[in-house]
């Protein structure tokens, strides 16, 4: 049994030692944004930590959050093995989803795969678990799935040197990387998060000069223009969103006429739209809830389509072959007789629903239920 003096000055020393090290993590704390219920400093980074640092992600959605605790903590524990993996994987997804950072997040799980190879990273493998984050689970699954592609890429020798140029291989990866992420993110609400892999595949994009990129600049300058957020902080917001938009519009239109002629040659360096797509139309979706006329932006964005995509064949006229109407002059005697001869004639028009969006939608959530409650007698 220790003398309780050596026992009493054991414990100061320990308490004194542990002072120090709060000291010391309390710069890293504030430059973080973060506090000390955020990430315990008296244990190694372990399991559980790295679990309340997904809980963070997952449940919380907060992304933000989540990467000052995993910076925090990579500067103060470190580990070892997997357990340090783990963090550099969820390091890496969230360099790339929130700043569009594809060098450093792509150095990053090189890194958590130098530590453990086989350790598949821990914010993809929630979406493999069957947890939907909010939202976010396909955001963390397809960033993982991107990283891996890209780090692929750097070890085949299709990337950059150290002085900043890259091969076309790796380019054209992030650059279909990045317009996956684009229509998730901005999907799942994180609009900021949107612009930056917007800006970041345009000057991908703008750098490849092919046919394909072409194509594939000119939709990217369109999404780029009308993107707005689904949901606004104030009407202040909503008013500067809208001038944002306006300018944005008239510099598209603007674009788009001045390199009209390129266009129609098919060009390099033209704005030609290959397809009148999803990715190019979709965010107008949302016009309609800002509450604003739309007449002029609407007018001027037809204009700026009809220049930037080869026109569409004409629709032929196609006129219903119905069967003549009676004589008017029938009477009821012959009407009836007439419809003896043609059993067809009284049977009702059949009308069917076709659409893409009977299914967990809002269309099917506002149409649904009346459509089933129609009589079909």
């Amino acid at each position: 049994m220790l003398h309780p003096i050596l026992l009493l000055f054991c414990t100061v020393l320990l308490l004194g030692l542990q002072l120090v090290h709060v000291a010391q993590a309390a710069p890293v704390l504030a430059a973080a944004g973060s506090t000390a219920a955020d990430v315990s400093f008296h244990q190694p980074l372990s399991a559980p930590l790295l679990d309340n640092l997904l809980e963070t992600a997952c449940v919380e959605g907060d992304l933000q959050l989540a990467l000052r605790m995993a910076k925090t903590m990579m500067m103060q524990q470190g580990g070892r093995g997997k357990a340090q993996a783990g963090l550099l994987h969820v390091l890496a997804a969230l360099e790339l989803v929130l700043h569009a950072n594809d060098g450093e997040a792509v150095s990053l799980y090189r890194q958590a795969k130098s530590k453990d190879t086989n350790l598949v990273p821990p914010l993809g493998a929630l979406h493999v678990e069957g947890k939907e984050c909010g939202g976010l689970g396909d955001i963390f699954f397809v960033s993982a799935v991107i990283l891996k592609q890209l780090a692929t890429a750097q070890e085949e020798g299709t990337v950059a040197t150290a002085g900043g140029s890259s091969s076309k291989g790796y380019e054209e990866s992030a650059l279909e990387g990045f317009t996956t992420l684009v229509t998730l993110c901005s999907d799942s609400g994180l609009h900021k998060e949107a612009e930056s892999m917007l800006s970041r595949a345009i000057d991908l994009s703008s750098r490849l000069q092919t046919t394909t990129t072409t194509h594939k600049h000119a939709s990217l300058l369109f999404r780029q223009c009308l993107l707005t957020p689904a949901v606004f902080e104030s009407s202040a917001h909503l008013k500067e969103v809208r001038e944002v938009l306006s300018r944005r519009i008239e510099a598209l239109l603007a674009y788009t006429k001045a390199h009209a002629s390129t266009t129609a040659q098919g060009g390099e360096g033209g704005m030609l739209l290959k397809n009148l797509d999803e990715f190019v139309l979709s965010p107008t979706f949302y016009f309609v809830y800002q509450g604003h006329n739309d007449k002029l932006l609407s007018s001027m964005l037809r204009e700026a389509y009809a220049l930037a995509h080869p026109p569409l064949e004409p629709v032929p006229d196609v006129s219903l072959s119905l069967p003549p109407p009676p004589p008017s002059s029938s009477s009821p005697t012959q009407k009836n007789k007439n419809n003896s001869n043609n059993k067809n004639s009284n049977d009702r028009i059949r009308v069917g629903f076709v659409s893409a969006h009977f299914r967990k939608h809002s269309i099917c959530k506002l149409f649904c239920d009346v459509i089933l409650g129609l009589d079909c007698k």
